[in-house]
């Protein structure tokens, strides 16, 4: 059984970073269309940061076999960061200060509190709500979004719920949280982007 676990483990993961290959593409390529794909530069920022946070603290919680998707969304995360900042939008409205203040807010509960199960709680909240952004430029612009890749980190998401090794509410609680996530993602994109 778990070389089931192990397989969908690394499936995932490779899944997860693969998506982020169409992912900057899209961000690279379509930068001078009229529908450009543009990443929330408060998201990613957030992600970054929250991302870096949940691999350290999923990792001490005990997390094995899913531990490839946070590894590919702590690494890449960076590099769409990074490209936000020079194609990106958003990133001083007033949400999107409120959100990055959240963030902000869980490495002192982490440091806190000590437990990385308290840390990887809130880091998931700090992740949804970092999230937030980009679902409200997701709903007005969904071109602005690449559904490839978020197929693919929703595939990767689902290659994870087999992984799970320990069905515990530390070990669970990030692949579920993730495949809920990215699959609302993908289902605003579609339904939105067939509206359009």
């Amino acid at each position: 059984m778990s070389d089931i676990k192990t397989i969908a483990g690394w499936v995932a993961g490779i899944l997860s970073f693969a998506a982020y290959i169409p992912y900057a593409w899209a961000i690279i390529k379509t930068r001078n269309s009229e529908k450009p794909v543009k990443p929330n530069r408060a998201t990613w920022a957030i992600w970054t940061v929250v991302g870096l946070m949940l691999l350290a603290s999923y990792r001490s919680a005990g997390a094995s076999f899913t531990i490839g998707v946070p590894i590919a969304y702590a690494l890449c995360g960076i590099t769409i960061f990074l490209l936000s900042l020079k194609y990106g939008e958003g990133g001083w409205t007033n949400l999107d200060r409120w959100c990055l203040a959240v963030a902000a807010g869980s490495a002192i509960v982490w440091w806190l509190t000590g437990s990385p199960l308290v840390a990887l709680v809130a880091n998931l909240g700090i992740d949804l709500v970092g999230g937030l952004p980009t679902i409200k430029k997701v709903y007005l612009n969904p071109a602005s979004e690449s559904c490839t890749a978020w197929t693919m980190f929703f595939l990767g998401n689902v290659a994870n719920l087999f992984a799970v090794e320990h069905f515990t509410f530390a070990i669970a609680t990030y692949p579920i949280y993730m495949f809920l996530a990215c699959g609302t993602m993908v289902v605003l994109l579609f339904l939105k982007q067939r509206a359009n």
